[in-house]
């Protein structure tokens, strides 16, 4: 685990080992399932009493002079969290705040902090506020941000909002129909494609004789040559016991697995007057929220069709693996090609855990008839509204502390996730790392392709919609029961629109 400021460009392997061990368990549970402030209330024995209690001159936008001496994090435990925890000594030392952390796993605490939110009692001061499980329902439960970062009188974001890549931005971020900023963008997962790199250096000549076109994966091959290329692994090639696997279970990585395939290919979720929402960042900016909007799944039978069309060539534990599933089967060398989290790689690029180690590569996903994309499954920093004044003055510090460019850079180097600066990326030390091959470099969860899949022209974006665990719900449940004969996918998708209707309504 790496604690200096500098950290030498020759680690050794058994702290290369013991960093990927951290960074790979955490990164299993990274996803986890599914990837106007309220007053008053909250003091847990800070000494930071309620909303507006300052005792003293108000700093700006917030009517306290100093900051608590004591904040709550509440986390999901997995490697960004874990690789801040261990900075936070530092913190705590700079500024005289102690930061007492809970660290869960994903639905335990959702449960806890959407609980708090909904009763207001401000038992937790910062959150890992996901956007669709979280913070697309409760944003009015969380401290606005646009006010403190424009607050001349509160110190500034380090580097400015602007250093945050818009995709964090917008996908973490932005909430409601004015677009307020309620997080800073702190982690970045991304779905996209993984292979192996050994079977198709071996087969290409081969594989290019017979099918006609190139036999390497990524954005420039189209999802019907992806399917061919699966088909093709399936009859010739002994190695592995499929070409492709995908993460069809009847649980939320399919619904991530459905929409990469769903919108490159042009398929809506739902309309509005004078727009249709296909998961481009430009729609999540720019779509209503959740009023007055019309399901549109039912109208794309033909293109889920194709979908599964290419399910039915994959490894047949598709249907039933969720992305731990899907990693394992991968790593075990069952399959050749998948789509698959980027935060997934430490796990991946570890010999202890994978036998593909140092055989694998990652590629922007394939083409659809729209473009390709990449879904950004990544999370902020939030504030709880309910807490008073100096206690948010404290969180706010602490946040814009995590996401600051240096603790970033550091954060990432100690297992943590791939960072959402783009100042980050430029950094001598982190441009060494990201130049060596997977198995060698200190930061093997930011893979090589990622700053291009985060590109609007192929990033895709999940709505951010009130409900949504139980729009995400419907998706998974009828989209499975279709891949699996339980009903037509025109009776899937049209199960689907009823019950995005009744949520919505």
């Amino acid at each position: 685990m790496v604690k200096s400021d500098q950290t030498s460009e020759r680690v050794s392997s058994k702290n290369r080992r013991r960093f990927l061990q951290k960074a790979g368990a955490a990164g299993v549970t990274l996803i986890g399932t599914s990837l106007a402030g309220c007053s008053g209330g909250g003091g847990n024995g800070d000494g930071g009493g309620t909303a507006g209690d300052s005792g003293g001159s108000s700093s700006g936008v917030l009517d306290a002079s100093e900051p608590a001496d004591k904040i709550n994090w509440i986390s999901q435990d997995y490697a960004s969290s874990q690789a801040i925890k261990d900075l936070i000594p530092e913190f705590e030392e700079e500024t005289g705040i102690t930061v007492e952390t809970t660290f869960l796993p994903f639905n335990n605490y959702q449960e806890k902090f959407t609980q708090d939110l909904r009763s207001g009692a401000g038992q937790y001061d910062v959150a890992h506020s996901d956007p669709y499980q979280i913070a697309s329902t409760y944003y009015p439960n969380l401290q606005p941000l646009g006010p403190l970062a424009n607050d001349p009188e509160i110190k500034d974001i380090p580097n400015g909002l602007d250093d945050f890549q818009d995709v964090h931005v917008v996908g973490a971020g932005r909430f409601g129909s004015d677009q307020e900023l309620y997080t800073l963008p702190f982690d970045c997962p991304t779905l996209m494609l993984v292979y192996r790199k050994d079977i198709i250096d071996q087969y290409k000549d081969q594989a290019e004789s017979d099918l006609g076109f190139p036999f390497e994966p990524g954005k420039e091959r189209t999802y019907e040559e992806y399917k061919q290329m699966g088909e093709w692994m399936n009859e010739n090639v002994d190695e592995v016991e499929a070409g492709i696997g995908h993460q069809a279970a009847q649980h939320d990585a399919l619904q991530c697995d459905f929409h990469q395939y769903f919108w490159a290919n042009g398929g809506t979720s739902f309309e509005w007057d004078g727009g249709s929402y296909s998961g481009t960042l430009e729609n999540l900016r720019n779509h209503p929220a959740s009023e007055n909007v019309t399901p549109s799944y039912s109208t794309n039978t033909d293109l889920a069709t194709s979908y599964k069309e290419i399910i039915e060539v994959a490894h047949p534990g598709s249907t039933s693996w969720d992305w731990n599933d899907l990693n394992s089967a991968f790593a075990n060398g069952e399959v050749a090609m998948c789509p698959q989290w980027t935060v997934f790689n430490p796990v991946l690029q570890n010999p202890d855990n994978s036998e593909v180690a140092g055989k694998i590569e990652w590629s922007l996903a394939p083409s659809g008839s729209e473009r390709s994309g990449n879904l950004w499954g990544g999370t902020g920093l939030g504030i709880n509204g309910a807490i008073s004044d100096s206690r948010k003055l404290a969180a706010w510090k602490f946040i814009t502390w995590a996401t600051s460019p240096d603790v970033q850079r550091r954060a990432v180097m100690n297992g943590g996730g791939a960072p959402t600066r783009a100042s980050v990326y430029e950094m001598d030390e982190i441009v060494a790392e990201r130049e060596k091959p997977g198995t060698e470099s200190q930061t093997p969860t930011i893979v090589p392709p990622v700053l291009e899949a985060w590109k609007p022209e192929n990033t895709l974006q999940r709505p951010h919609l009130a409900g949504w665990p139980e729009l995400n719900n419907a998706v998974y449940s009828n989209v499975n029961s279709a891949l699996t004969g339980g009903q037509s996918m025109s009776d899937a998708l049209s199960a689907v629109d009823e019950d995005w209707s009744g949520t919505l309504s």
